[in-house]
């Protein structure tokens, strides 16, 4: 019998971060947190939509025919298949949405934007817009834009598992 952990690998491995790198991951988290949680509570205070509901209204409208299947919708946004459910029904309650049965396919399902959910999200957009430039892109100067897009574009192709997280 083996006494072969099979964690071996990890604790012989293990790095601390150093300094620097502690720093730009920490620092990158709090960012996110807080820039989020401002963007969201000022975006719901002055238009009554949060920031999941403007991601889920942005996603729509930039899709052909402004409707997406169920499962494109979630790997658009990267939620899980229960969190796009219960976010997507709340959302139909409030009629900016619809689901519509796939004809082709009985268990597929397409959400679509309404015309209250077009109207919602174009008296969101220039409070969002302004949000972002007033929080974020006001802090940067072009140097530290082409640095961070770089940044991210390195990690997200970095990353595996899209698609993922909402199937059909």
């Amino acid at each position: 019998m083996s006494t072969h952990s099979p964690y071996t690998c990890l604790v012989d491995t293990h790095k601390p971060l150093a300094e620097n790198e502690s720093r730009a991951w920490n620092s990158y988290q709090k960012m996110s947190v807080r820039l989020f949680s401002q963007l969201n509570r000022e975006l719901f205070r002055t238009t009554g939509v949060s920031l999941p509901d403007y991601e889920v209204l942005e996603t729509l409208s930039n899709a052909p025919d402004q409707l997406l299947r169920a499962f494109e919708l979630g790997t658009e946004l990267q939620w899980e298949k229960s969190r796009l459910s219960h976010h997507i029904k709340r959302m139909e309650n409030r009629e900016l949405v619809e689901r519509i049965v796939c004809e082709t396919d009985g268990r597929g399902l397409w959400i679509g934007l309404t015309e209250k959910g077009k109207q919602v999200f174009a008296e969101a957009s220039p409070t969002y817009t302004t949000q972002v430039r007033q929080l974020f892109l006001d802090a940067l100067d072009p140097s530290h834009m082409i640095a961070l897009a770089e940044s991210a574009e390195k990690v997200l192709a970095g990353l595996t598992g899209d698609g993922e997280l909402c199937d059909s």
